[in-house]
């Protein structure tokens, strides 16, 4: 029987067929690999922690108002229906302005006050408008694996 475990970055693997008490285990740690970001004028996202910058200073964002700010992000300089924005929001307010209400709220936040970052399209959406590039993303396949004994390993953990 063999078994594997996960302890946060760390993938402990056996590779006895007896019982897995007392089993003598290897140690595969795996090197942190580029985060996928996405980035638009200033703003920039991490889609795996969920942390946003806008011109290098942590922002605060509810669940809700990460959520509209990423639907914005992954369509820059393209104006986004509210209905679509609303669907990103988990549906329509009861008064029908929760897009409204937190595209206020994002705005405050980033300091948008003259409202040049993301721009009202009157009838139709919004846009989050700037100079983009390219998301970082990690390449498939090519994570960086370093393996130590399981003396090491139980050391590390205690």
């Amino acid at each position: 029987m063999s078994a594997t475990a996960v302890f946060g970055n760390i993938l402990r693997v056996d590779k006895s067929p007896r019982p897995i008490q007392g089993i003598m285990t290897d140690v595969i740690e795996r090197t942190p690999s580029r985060e996928p970001v996405l980035r638009v004028q200033g703003l920039e996202m991490n889609l795996r922690t969920s942390q946003v910058r806008h011109r290098g200073e942590i922002v605060h964002l509810t669940p809700t108002e990460f959520r509209l700010l990423r639907m914005l992000m992954l369509n820059p300089n393209r104006v986004s229906s509210n209905r679509l924005l609303e669907h990103a929001l988990g549906g329509p307010g009861r008064n029908g302005r929760k897009v409204q209400f937190y595209v206020a709220r994002l705005r405050r936040k980033l300091g948008d006050r003259h409202r040049v970052l993301i721009r009202t399209a009157h009838g139709a959406g919004y846009q989050l408008s700037g100079r983009t590039a390219p998301p970082v993303v990690p390449p498939h396949g090519k994570e960086k694996f370093r393996i130590r004994s399981s003396e090491s390993a139980d050391t590390a953990h205690r």
